[in-house]
């Protein structure tokens, strides 16, 4: 199986092979990927949602980063568990852990999923009937579904927020498209068509990626643990040269599990410096261009303060804008170097 997925490397005909009758059920071979760690009732429930889709997945690869039960699991799947493969990894960042994770992928698509996602019953039905009905599939490198926060209630506050974020450049009303500011539109916070669309984002925890194209352009090792915006460069510059589609109604609850996260001053650290990397290596290209970044980490620093004096979750806002606030000094030299390689 490995020699075929090598043979596949770009190419006309190579591309034809991969889409022959791809949105036909039961036609589409691919992998569903989780990494994970240390969540075992969220990987229970987002590994049974996948297992239970229609094309069914051809295997449920799990790459722990850490003390997975996997006997447990298994039993816990019940017919499902005779598709699972275990990859145990351990003291490598999230880059890391994806990048072995698609090693391991044996078929010509594999969807690559949060532990903590659980998708609707016809997920990979409407990816499929996306796939049949797109003209240029050839050229596709990745689909995108479309997460929805578990719980997110669209209350005055949080309206507020939506707004001044947009007034900020932090998001915009494209969903999936980037801005000036090198921030980009995250899904249900913008304007969203009822129809696939196209787009430049594809969310690293729910995404459909072609095998031989992700193993091509693969994400950028500069991005360390956590590895914060890392989907985002990847997206941005995969569709650069490939197309990427995002299926409104192919859809998943996001449950944003509170277990495995890191600490809200490393959080704050990661979004300005991981933030000024992608903006140097992709969008530094005019003052104009400058402007909207830095008036963009205005306005995410002011949010938090915001935050804080509304009395909500104070001692980790107030970390978040310790760590972002103490990343200032080192992060040109930092981003520099990974430009350089």
């Amino acid at each position: 199986m490995q020699a075929e997925a090598q043979m596949e490397l770009p190419g006309a005909n190579a591309c034809r092979r991969d889409t022959s009758g791809i949105g036909i059920p039961g036609r589409l071979r691919y992998t569903v990927m989780v990494p994970t760690k240390d969540r075992p009732q969220e990987l229970l429930t987002c590994l049974a949602s996948a297992a239970a889709q229609l094309p069914p997945p051809t295997e449920l690869l799990v790459i722990d980063n850490g003390a997975l039960d996997e006997a447990a699991l298994r039993t816990s799947l019940g017919e499902a568990g005779r598709l699972l493969r275990v990859v145990r990894v351990s003291g490598c960042g999230l880059v890391e852990l994806l990048d072995r994770g698609a090693a391991q992928v044996e078929t010509p698509w594999f969807l690559v999923l949060d532990d903590d996602i659980r998708l609707e019953p016809d997920f990979m039905v409407r990816v499929s009937e996306a796939l049949a009905d797109e003209k240029e599939a050839g050229r596709l490198a990745a689909i995108a579904g479309y997460p929805m926060l578990a719980g997110r209630s669209w209350s005055l506050r949080w309206r507020v927020r939506v707004w001044l974020e947009r007034l900020f450049l932090i998001t915009g009303m494209r969903e999936g498209h980037f801005l000036p500011s090198g921030f980009f539109t995250n899904y249900e916070l913008g304007r969203c068509p009822s129809a696939p669309f196209e787009v430049e984002h594809i969310p690293g925890g729910l995404a459909l990626w072609r095998t031989d194209i992700f193993r091509e352009v693969r994400y950028d090792p500069w991005f360390e643990g956590y590895a914060l915006g890392c989907d985002a460069e990847l997206a941005y510059r995969c569709t650069r040269q490939w197309r990427a589609l995002c299926v409104p109604a192919a859809r998943a609850v996001h449950a944003k599990s509170t277990q495995s996260r890191i600490p809200n001053a490393r959080m704050g650290r990661q979004k300005l410096r991981n933030q000024l990397y992608i903006f140097r290596k992709h969008f530094a290209h005019s003052p104009l261009n400058w402007l909207a970044f830095l008036w963009a980490i205005t306005g995410q620093l002011l949010i938090l303060v915001l935050g804080v004096l509304g009395g909500r979750n104070v001692r980790g806002r107030l970390a978040e804008i310790g760590g972002m606030l103490a990343a200032i000094p080192g992060a040109w030299r930092e981003t520099g170097r990974g430009l350089k390689r």
